[in-house]
């Protein structure tokens, strides 16, 4: 729902509020992205540990009303990040 229409009304954030305000949340845990749909939303978060970022969330709550998956990746390539850099390979 959109803030104007809450009880009580609040106004909308900018982008770059958002992002001023999810970077100050802690010194090493960071939210890069997120996408919000109608049935899911997820979150691309940078963190040190799995555990500083359960941290986190369990400080900024409410986890009670989260299903959390972690799944640490090694590369990120993004459409609107295109660069002449190779894209990294992973030895198994």
């Amino acid at each position: 729902m959109p803030p104007e229409k809450r009880n009580p009304p609040s106004t909308t954030q900018t982008k770059k509020q958002w992002g001023l305000s999810v970077d100050d949340l802690s010194e090493t845990v960071k939210c890069r992205q997120q996408w919000v749909g109608d049935d899911i939303a997820f979150c691309h978060w940078e963190a040190p540990s799995q555990e500083e970022l359960l941290e986190l969330f369990n400080r900024v709550g409410p986890t009670d009303k989260l299903t959390i998956e972690l799944h640490e990746q090694w590369r990120f390539i993004s459409f609107y990040n295109q660069t002449d850099e190779p894209i990294e390979h992973k030895e198994y």
